[in-house]
């Protein structure tokens, strides 16, 4: 069996405060679960969401995840990206492990 490619390129998409409200987290959430299981919940496929402030929130599709949801990252108008901030991260969907995905801070 091929192993799917994957890329070291986190995106993250930008959610207005008019998305947040109409309820878009969830819908990315509910349809980033439903084409994870469809791809047999790859390895390090994770969804995080961090929220700055009242103004928007910032959702980010993991590398292992890419190859499987293209669709959201395009309708989200998604952008490559660094990974998110794990201090100010929620995972929304993954496995406990994927927080190893972030980098610790160190002081």
């Amino acid at each position: 069996m091929p192993v799917p490619m994957t890329s070291r390129v986190w995106y993250r998409a930008v959610l207005s405060a008019d998305q947040v409200a109409a309820g878009h987290v969830n819908r990315i959430s509910k349809l980033f679960a439903e084409a994870l299981g469809a791809a047999g919940d790859p390895a390090g496929a994770c969804l995080f969401v961090t929220s700055l402030d009242t103004q928007s929130d910032m959702v980010f599709f993991s590398p292992a995840a890419v190859s499987s949801v293209p669709h959201l990252i395009a309708e989200y108008g998604a952008e490559p990206s660094g990974p998110p901030e794990r201090e100010i991260a929620e995972l929304l969907v993954g496995q406990d492990r994927d927080w190893e995905l972030l980098a610790r801070t160190t002081h």
